[in-house]
């Protein structure tokens, strides 16, 4: 990847934590009558808290530092972050294992 690729690809990544984007898609719940869905949808309403409060703050406050890293020419770190960003990404399930595979080409 070059350093202009890695630029977008950060550029890209920050928009979608900053709420422009995909992210807004994992706050719809789905609503039921069923004991059973209410539970779900407690689980719902718990991982909703943990990502907006939490992880995406988490996540958005990495950009950054990443981009210190890119114009300061520290591309190992700044790769190992990228990792654990996109690794991130793909666990609360923003982005698949396909899309994140494309990112890096």
């Amino acid at each position: 990847m070059t350093t202009e690729q890695i630029q977008k690809l950060l550029d890209q990544y920050e928009q979608t934590l900053a709420g422009n984007g995909r992210w807004q898609l994992l706050h719809e719940v789905p609503r039921h009558s069923n004991n059973w869905v209410l539970r779900i949808n407690w689980w719902w309403i718990l991982w909703g808290w943990w990502l907006l409060r939490i992880c995406r703050p988490g996540c958005l406050n990495m950009i950054e530092p990443m981009h210190s890293f890119l114009a300061e020419d520290k591309l190992e770190k700044l790769m190992r972050w990228l990792g654990f960003l996109q690794g991130t990404l793909w666990v609360l399930s923003v982005f698949s294992i396909d899309e994140l595979r494309l990112h890096n080409r």
